[in-house]
């Protein structure tokens, strides 16, 4: 999700969960254009998925809600689609549909240093 739509550590771990299961469907039906990196090519209609964050940005002074389009699979293959329907079926197995995608079982941001450990074992074992 970071990668696809550009965002950097901070804005990932304020991902709202239930904006996201909102948005979800939008877009998953779309067609890919033959040549969708040529100029002028119209992407409105190709498959996307909407991140939703819930955030003060850049000079905002009021709390508020952004939706970041990214496509629903990379060029290259990567699926955020279904890694996001896997996140949310995860933090639903949790009891959680509101609150940080990314949060513990209080409703609250998980700390970077909470996923350090597992992010540790994962690339040992790779």
């Amino acid at each position: 999700m970071a990668l696809m739509g550009s965002l950097c550590r901070p804005e990932v771990l304020v991902l709202d969960l239930a904006g996201i299961c909102a948005h979800i469907k939008e877009g998953r039906q779309g067609v890919m254009p033959d040549a969708p990196l040529d100029d002028d090519v119209d992407l409105f209609d190709a498959p996307h998925m909407y991140l939703a964050m819930i955030e003060h940005f850049k000079g905002e002074i009021e709390l508020r809600k952004h939706l970041v389009a990214v496509a629903s699979e990379s060029k290259s293959g990567i699926n955020v689609q279904w890694w996001v329907e896997k996140l949310i079926q995860v933090r639903e197995e949790e009891n959680c549909t509101r609150g940080p995608a990314f949060g513990d079982a209080h409703g609250e941001v998980t700390k970077q240093r909470d996923y350090n450990e597992v992010l540790r074992h994962f690339l040992s074992v790779l």
